[in-house]
């Protein structure tokens, strides 16, 4: 316990020094994108949460919980939620709806792509539906008692639908950075690409 509370306290000072020795511009970035990322976070934990309190309906039809006022906190709270995470995801993440001008190439894209236009214009669209497929799962859809409208076929279904959604999101989110270095963690803008002349692919092959 004495070598953890030592520890502990060595990484509190290290972390209180390198806050100290950041430059203020430098630390105001820093602090603002980490308050814009908690509230999407913060926002996503609270939903299930609120979920886990609501009543279920008793009606065979229509919502599975009934409408009062938690329901609809729950669903204001998860539809602010939904939309400030698809917006994080199209215009911060992919960098799109940056090439809005009329007539531009790409338009409501950007300017450097490594796909087809096409599959941007689906992503944002599938993005969208796949944010907001939770309103489908507040219906019961069909028989209440049949295996589609139960907790785990639910339950199984929005896994799938994040885990799609959570790939096609890498796939841009890499090629964002690739592209235009958001993060800066390279220190030059473009990777210059691999030259090989006949000699030096003479001296591979030998």
């Amino acid at each position: 316990p004495r070598r953890q509370r030592f520890l502990l306290d060595r990484c509190i000072r290290a972390l209180l020094v390198e806050i100290c020795l950041m430059p203020e511009k430098v630390l105001r970035q820093w602090l603002d994108s980490v308050a814009r990322n908690a509230l999407k976070y913060f926002t996503t934990l609270v939903c299930p949460a609120i979920l886990f309190f609501l009543d279920k309906s008793e009606s065979p039809t229509g919502l599975k919980y009934q409408a009062n006022p938690l329901f609809w906190t729950f669903f204001v709270v998860k539809f602010i939620s939904s939309l400030y995470s698809y917006i994080w995801d199209v215009y911060i993440d992919w960098g799109l709806f940056r090439n809005n001008a009329p007539g531009s190439k790409n338009r409501f894209l950007r300017l450097k792509l490594n796909y087809a236009p096409g599959f941007y214009y689906w992503a944002i669209v599938s993005d969208f539906l796949l944010r907001f497929i939770f309103i489908f799962f507040l219906y019961n859809l069909g028989d209440p008692k049949s295996s589609f409208n139960l907790f785990q076929s639910m339950f199984a279904l929005s896994v799938l639908a994040e885990a799609l959604r959570r790939a096609q999101w890498c796939i841009l989110r890499v090629e964002n950075e690739q592209n235009n270095n958001l993060e800066a963690y390279r220190t030059i803008p473009i990777i210059p690409p691999i030259v090989t002349t006949s000699e030096n692919s003479k001296k591979i092959a030998a």
